[in-house]
């Protein structure tokens, strides 16, 4: 199945010990993207991201984990219309502990796997996040320095400066 970027494919299906194969489309040249694997934390496994070619060994790790997200950066080349025909995304999973259910590890895995575009290494849909959060900084900063207090503030100095009296 091929990824495209900000279209998740959602309740995908693999087996424990297996491996599954997706396919890159519709990325930009010379980009940054990630692509993102969620699952269930309730289920003790390991999923590995890699880029393989077809008919190669597999590679080494080139991902990162973070709780039950395993994530996959790279960057794409100039030519990223051969680079997406040639470029697969290998999805493993490995069993890793124990489950409270005996018959888990017949179960297959579900999960969610995604490609986001990247901006400066922060993923584009962060970026929103980090401007409410600098904004506001921005006005407790700019609150701080004022020589008057700011609406909440000056009700609360009033109402404390009229019972001193």
């Amino acid at each position: 199945k091929p990824l495209s970027k900000k279209k998740p494919l959602e309740w995908q299906r693999l087996d424990i010990g297996q491996h599954k194969l997706y396919g890159l489309s519709g990325l930009k040249p010379s980009s940054m993207y990630e692509v993102k694997v969620s699952y269930p934390g309730t289920v003790p496994v390991l999923l590995h991201l890699e880029f393989v070619s077809p008919g190669d060994e597999p590679s080494t790790r080139q991902g990162r984990r973070l709780l039950d997200t395993e994530k996959l950066i790279f960057e794409t080349p100039a030519d990223s219309i051969s680079f997406c025909s040639t470029s697969l995304v290998r999805v493993t999973a490995t069993w890793r502990g124990n489950s409270w259910q005996k018959a888990r590890k017949e179960d297959p895995l579900l999960f969610n796997i995604v490609v986001a575009p990247m901006l400066f290494g922060v993923p584009t849909e962060v970026l929103p996040h980090a401007a409410i959060g600098l904004s506001l900084v921005g006005c407790v900063i700019w609150g701080t320095f004022r020589r008057h207090p700011i609406w909440p503030a000056s009700v609360l100095l009033e109402s404390f400066e009229g019972k001193d009296r």
